[in-house]
């Protein structure tokens, strides 16, 4: 209470018990408020609160090098009495009186801030107010607790201990009631805990606690690298960031070269079509249909016409693509095999055979089976004196797509020793379609051709097998 003299304050509680007022006036049957000097005098005569089963809090507080008391009186007593704040001159005069609502309330000093704050033992919540008992921020905290203030690693601040009314568990905090740490107790829920420290070190501290015949010992300090946490937060920031960067160049590259194989892809497939395009077949098709107008055979060309027709279209329009679904390649293939059975004046027939378990939309590199049939009419079909057959078949095999031409023309080596505008190149830029094909779509292909002999050993023809996994 006053400067440079330490004061003893008596924080009392009244139990009601009636005493004999002849012997001494100061009963426990209220509380009171006393202050003595460094003589044991009375600084101001003791202040009585007219309230059974209560207590009284009492802080010291100095503002503006004046030094005042901030009290708090809670009840249990049954009735109309209120837990009360009051604000005390250092002479014994009341400043200011404030009324707070009933319940298990502590009044604790928060040193750091110059402040004062009510904390609810059954609810947990904490209810700051300054020197004038206005109060200000609340926050809630940890209910049916006792609070205790202790400056556990030694730093200067009261860390906050919660002990929980169960005996079950103590909870600490920091000085702002942040960071807690939980810690459980086993044993006899009547057994009270019990609490101590030794100082270990700069800041931290041994922590001691007892609860009936256990005891249990903790350390406590702060993290090292608490204060660095923002930068080892951005480091992994910027590796993530990093990570990402990767991942997406990584699929740029992918990317580029999924394109670039596609480009490869394209360029090869437009090799396998040359013969759709390039003027030697255009010129034999328009001569074709020339004949058939002098020969009078006018529905013949006309069906040739739209037969050429449709093949250039269907050709244009899927230039940009490298795959195509079963069904398109089926209906390309028959329109240039219609187209060619016109041409070679119906000297061969065909059939188009197709499981019914299989799926006509599964999607096919662009003329997977084109070549074969071009192949089969050219060389094979085309030369041969009787009437041929050309047979497609699709079918089931296990898990894969099994595509089969085969034709009943001159064979292989019979084919070898006739001169021909091909290249021969056919199977070969094939078999590099289905290399570059598989890399992107992972479905390898793999094709075999053979002749097809009787009894004899005579060649009867030529067969192709061609195998999708899917």
């Amino acid at each position: 209470m006053r400067t440079g003299s330490p004061d003893i304050i008596l924080n009392t509680y009244s139990a009601g018990n009636f005493s004999d007022s002849s012997s001494s006036h100061l009963s426990d049957y209220y509380s009171w408020l006393i202050v003595l000097n460094e003589k044991l005098d009375f600084m101001f005569l003791p202040m009585k609160f007219n309230s059974t089963f209560s207590k009284i809090n009492v802080f010291s507080n100095t503002e503006n090098s004046k030094t005042n008391l901030i009290a708090m009186l809670v009840t249990k007593e049954e009735g109309e009495m209120s837990n009360m704040l009051f604000k005390i001159e250092n002479n014994g005069k009341i400043l200011i009186e404030k009324k707070v609502q009933k319940g298990d309330h502590q009044l604790i000093r928060d040193e750091k801030r110059n402040m004062f704050f009510l904390f609810n033992r059954f609810t947990g919540e904490i209810k700051y107010l300054n020197s004038n008992l206005t109060f200000g921020k609340m926050m809630t905290t940890f209910p049916n607790s006792i609070l205790e203030s202790f400056d556990v690693d030694y730093d200067g601040e009261r860390e906050r201990l919660f002990f929980h009314k169960n005996n079950n568990k103590v909870i600490l905090t920091r000085n702002d009631f942040s960071h807690p740490v939980e810690i459980n107790f086993i044993g006899d829920a009547a057994k009270s805990i019990k609490f101590s420290k030794v100082k270990t070190g700069k800041s931290k501290s041994m922590l001691f606690f007892q609860k009936g015949e256990y005891w249990y010992k903790y350390t406590y300090y702060k993290n090292p690298f608490y204060v660095s946490r923002f930068l080892i937060y951005f480091g992994l920031f910027l590796s993530l960031l990093g990570l990402i960067y990767l991942i997406r160049k990584g699929q740029k590259i992918q990317l580029e070269k999924k394109v670039k194989i596609e480009n490869l892809i394209s360029e090869l497939q437009i090799k396998t079509i040359k013969n759709q395009v390039d003027p030697h077949f255009v010129f034999n098709s328009i001569n074709t249909i020339s004949e058939m107008m002098l020969s009078d055979d006018k529905i013949e060309a006309d069906k040739f016409i739209c037969n050429f027709s449709d093949l250039m279209r269907k050709t244009l329009q899927s230039s940009d693509k490298i795959i195509h679904t079963l069904k398109e390649e089926v209906d390309y293939i028959e329109s240039y095999i219609q187209l060619q059975k016109l041409r070679y004046n119906n000297s061969f027939d065909y059939q188009i055979n197709i499981d019914q378990n299989i799926n006509m939309l599964t999607t096919v590199p662009k003329h997977v089976l084109f070549s074969y049939v071009e192949n089969a009419i050219k060389h094979g079909l085309s030369r041969k004196k009787e009437k041929g057959i050309l047979k497609i078949i699709a079918k089931k095999k296990i898990n894969n797509l099994v595509l089969i031409v085969e034709d009943n023309g001159i064979g292989l080596e019979k084919s070898k020793t006739i001169k021909s505008h091909s290249t021969g190149h056919g199977l070969q830029i094939m078999e590099k379609i289905y290399n570059l094909y598989s890399k992107i779509y992972k479905n390898k292909i793999t094709h075999e051709l053979s002749e097809i002999l009787d009894k004899n050993k005579n060649c009867k023809g030529v067969k192709v097998e061609i195998i999708i996994s899917t």
